[in-house]
């Protein structure tokens, strides 16, 4: 299925709608992780909108973001929209900045943060990245949050 997305583009729609209400699943399982991520990467822009709105509709984000494979998924989603301010992506960002300190301080969450950072607009990132400095002496102490406060150290402008 990975490479039929790499070399189909003619399927694409075809192949969301098989996964779509199941990418959830889809990303927590170790195989299914890197369908998930080749959706992201070579799905066009309006199908993975649908996707991503789809997780955050019903509340996956969280539950995707801090699982063992799932949280490969969700850095994919920001490695691939470079600078994209979409509302669904502004949407993604709002369901994590809810929950920041516990992302911050998860070894796996800490790199969805990071790819964050390292890839949205400033636009996007501003209230993040400030939210990130209001907790400093937390994440200081912390070997997972030192890396979300050097990336935004790094990254914010």
């Amino acid at each position: 299925m990975q490479k039929l997305m790499q070399i189909c583009p003619n399927h694409h729609r075809l192949i969301m709608e098989k996964i779509k209400g199941q990418l959830l699943s889809i990303s927590i399982d170790k195989n299914g992780c890197r369908v998930a991520q080749k959706a992201f990467q070579f799905f066009p822009v309006d199908l993975k909108e649908q996707l991503l709105q789809d997780l955050i509709n019903h509340g996956q984000v969280d539950f995707c973001a801090f699982n063992v494979n799932g949280n490969h998924v969700i850095q994919k989603i920001f490695t691939t929209i470079k600078g994209n301010e979409s509302p669904v992506y502004k949407a993604l960002i709002n369901t994590i900045e809810a929950n920041l300190a516990s992302y911050c301080l998860n070894e796996f969450c800490c790199r969805i943060l990071q790819r964050m950072l390292e890839n949205c607009s400033s636009n996007f990132i501003k209230d993040i990245a400030l939210k990130v400095l209001d907790i400093f002496h937390y994440l200081i102490e912390s070997e997972f949050g030192t890396f979300v406060l050097c990336s935004t150290l790094d990254n914010a402008s």
